[in-house]
Parts: C-alpha cells; structure tokens; sequence
C-alpha cells in the first residue's frame, strides 16, 4: 500500500474515533476493537462504567500480578490480562473532601520516591455526579517485559476514601486515557438492595 492510501484510512479512523468516544454512548475503539461499557456494582458500595467484557481478576493472576499484601480489594481485568482497573476502600466513615487532594498528593510522591524511574504526565480535578472532587494524576512505569500507563484517582463517598487505578500497556494509552478517566468520573454510591 502506498502513503497515498494511508491518508484516507486514517480519516477514516479519526471520524470512527470521534464518533465512538462516550462511554456512556455506543463505547468507543480500542485497537480497532469496540469496546462497550456499561454501569457495575464494585466493592459493594459503588457503581461506574466499565467495559463490559471485564471480569474479576482471578486470585491466583491477581497475586503474580500484583505480589504486595496490600493489593487491590477488587481488580477488574481484560480477557488477556493487559488491562486493569482496580478498587480499594481506604476508610470508614466521612472523610472531608478536602483531605482528598492531599490523599492524591501523598500517594504521588509515596510512589516518587518509591521508583524514581516513574514518568509523570498529568494532574486533573474534577467533580463526581454529586458534587464529590475526584482527583487524578498518571504515571508511566515498567512491567516484567513492557511498559505500562498507570492512572490513580482519589474521591470520597460517606462509606470512605476511594482509591482507583487504571493500567494498560504504555502502546495502548492514548486510546485508553480519557475512557479510564471518563469511567472514574461516572462513579457514585450504589443503589441499595431490597430484599
């Protein structure tokens, strides 16, 4: 194929992508794959948009791949593994939002000092559905054979402080980054259960 059929495929591709870019709405193209999301129920309590096709990471991979005895209380995986989004629940009862930021600030610089190598890219407020600040930063860092992008967020509901982190290989980041963060900003507290 000559550079002169590239041109229109890629125009192509761009409208695609500006078409599919909601999550709320059709999903949007990964890898030239559509990717559906849809509201789920985690750590009990909340609920965002997640893709679809996710399950919860087995304990057994969940252990390899995240070795410390501190890891994630929920982990929500891609079919192959190479895609992640997790969840804990840090503390009971109400936390004043403005401790959230320093939350944000402490982990960031935890992880700083932690792995030196690690590339931060951004920081991002922004506001939970009821009102709620939710703060991002990403970071770039290295797995066992490749290296990945990491998305961590803080936000706090009445039943504690919520710790989110997104992870996808470092190839795949442009196309994950604003679904993952899209996703972070769509949760809330969870219908509660009759019955």
């Amino acid at each position: 194929m000559d550079y002169a059929d590239e041109i229109p495929i890629r125009l192509k591709k761009m409208r695609r992508d500006q078409a599919y870019s909601d999550i709320k709405g059709e999903g949007i193209f990964i890898r030239d794959q559509l990717i559906r999301f849809s509201p789920k129920v985690v750590l009990e309590r909340l609920e965002l948009y997640l893709p679809e096709g996710f399950i919860e990471m087995p304990e057994e991979f969940a252990a390899m791949k995240y070795p410390s005895v501190n890891r994630p209380q929920m982990i929500l995986t891609s079919l192959d593994g190479s895609t992640n989004f997790a969840f804990n629940l840090l503390t009971e009862g109400d936390v004043p939002y403005e401790r959230i930021g320093g939350l944000a600030g402490q982990m960031k610089g935890l992880l700083r000092r932690s792995d030196p190598s690690y590339v931060f890219e951004r920081e991002e407020m922004g506001r939970l559905s009821n009102g709620s600040p939710i703060y991002m930063f990403d970071h770039r860092s290295f797995g066992v054979d490749e290296k990945l992008y990491n998305m961590v967020c803080f936000t706090a509901f009445p039943c504690g402080v919520v710790h989110g982190v997104f992870n996808c290989l470092e190839r795949d980041m442009e196309q994950w980054r604003g679904a993952a963060w899209q996703a972070f900003l769509t949760m809330c507290e969870a219908e509660k259960t009759i019955g």
